[in-house]
């Protein structure tokens, strides 16, 4: 697989999103082809596979060639702002100008992120998703057209 970063460009776009919507101020962070957009003042803790933002706001960005997107660990501080609506229709636009197929947001945990899902028409990756009473949780796709 060829390597393939999303560009830097595209990255900032969506920190400075998340700063003017959530009024905060983020770091940006690289490791590999992962871009970790955190809270500034590292209010938060990081173990493996747990990501908790006790002030303002993370998030991890990164690709599978150019397959995916992948977006996971999201956590605002405010929610209900238009926030994740907004870095989605972003990411879109540029999947689509860049011929990227699909978004995938990993990992969803909770009820409100399901429903967000659901209702910005990303489907249950049948593949990754388990059942817990009326919560599918799991991977969330979005194909791009």
């Amino acid at each position: 697989m060829i390597k393939y970063d999303i560009p830097v460009e595209i990255i900032n776009n969506i920190k400075d999103i998340i700063e003017q919507k959530q009024n905060c101020k983020l770091q940006l962070n690289k490791t590999f082809n992962t871009y970790w957009i955190i809270d500034k003042n590292n209010e938060f803790r990081i173990k493996y596979y747990e990501a908790k933002a006790s002030k303002c706001f993370i998030i991890i960005i990164s690709s599978i060639g150019k397959y995916q997107i992948v977006i996971s660990r999201v956590e605002f501080q405010n929610k209900r702002l238009g926030t994740m609506t907004a870095i989605i229709n972003l990411l879109k636009e540029y999947c689509s100008k860049e011929h990227i197929p699909q978004i995938c947001i990993q990992s969803v945990e909770t009820k409100e992120m399901m429903n967000w899902c659901i209702k910005n028409n990303f489907i249950p990756n049948e593949n990754a998703i388990i059942f817990i009473n009326d919560l599918i949780l799991g991977d969330y796709l979005f194909n791009i057209v």
